[in-house]
């Protein structure tokens, strides 16, 4: 029997930490990577997504995890649905005290 294969985008948010390192958050699997720049952070990443899925079904505990992670079972056949993102990226003001 051959084994069904779904699609997925997953968002991946790409942070600039220094010159050479951008970070490449994944939070519908609680995922980050690094790359030397934005192109080598995404490829990372998708190396890394590649990588949770396979140990997730290897081990028996995608449902698990998934569902952990806040995706959600729709559909009459329960297939999971990724967490609902808004779409942009908001900002809160913090105050950090400074050393003495």
């Amino acid at each position: 029997m051959k084994n069904k294969v779904i699609s997925y985008k997953i968002p991946v948010m790409l942070i600039k930490r220094k010159k050479e390192l951008v970070e490449a958050h994944m939070p519908s699997i609680d995922t980050v990577t690094q790359g030397k720049n934005a192109r080598d952070a995404l490829r990372m990443a998708k190396e890394a997504a590649d990588i949770f899925f396979e140990e997730a079904v290897e081990n028996d505990t995608l449902n698990e995890l998934l569902l952990h992670y806040g995706w959600q079972k729709a559909g009459s056949r329960n297939e999971l649905k990724e967490p609902q993102t808004i779409g942009t990226t908001k900002f809160v003001e913090i105050k950090i005290p400074k050393a003495a």
